[in-house]
């Protein structure tokens, strides 16, 4: 009977150890790092004017986050591959000031992983 409580006492901080570190490793890759929780590559961008996502056919669009992307709540974008750089150097200042939420987004538009035109405008294919 000794045994058993000797081997409990000793089981039991191990659990804890054991807990503790993957709470640790959980909380390093959650959604403000970079694993594929929903961070990506894509440029970050304010809130596009019409003449920004004006199309006429697919290629003419690329993807876009939001300042704050969908790691950070934010939204996936499309606009015109031609204005993008335009855009993003407009948005600096803005994104810069920009809270964003700790949490991952759970918009529709996360989901893309290409544009289109639509009815004359860049929009994200979902």
């Amino acid at each position: 009977m000794r045994s058993l409580r000797d081997l409990r006492h000793a089981v039991i901080p191990c659990l804890c150890a054991l807990l503790l570190a993957a709470c640790a490793g959980a909380s390093q890759s959650g959604p403000g790092s970079s694993s594929s929780s929903g961070a990506s590559d894509l440029p970050r961008a304010d809130e596009p004017q019409a003449e920004d996502q004006s199309c006429w056919r697919d290629n003419e669009c690329v993807l876009v986050d939001d300042c704050c992307g969908c790691a950070r709540g934010g939204l996936r974008m499309s606009v015109r591959s031609d204005h993008l750089e335009a855009l993003t150097e407009r948005s600096a200042s803005t994104c810069e000031q920009r809270t964003c939420s700790g949490q991952a987004s759970q918009h529709r538009s996360c989901t893309a992983t290409a544009a289109r035109c639509a009815g004359g405008r860049c929009v994200p294919k979902i």
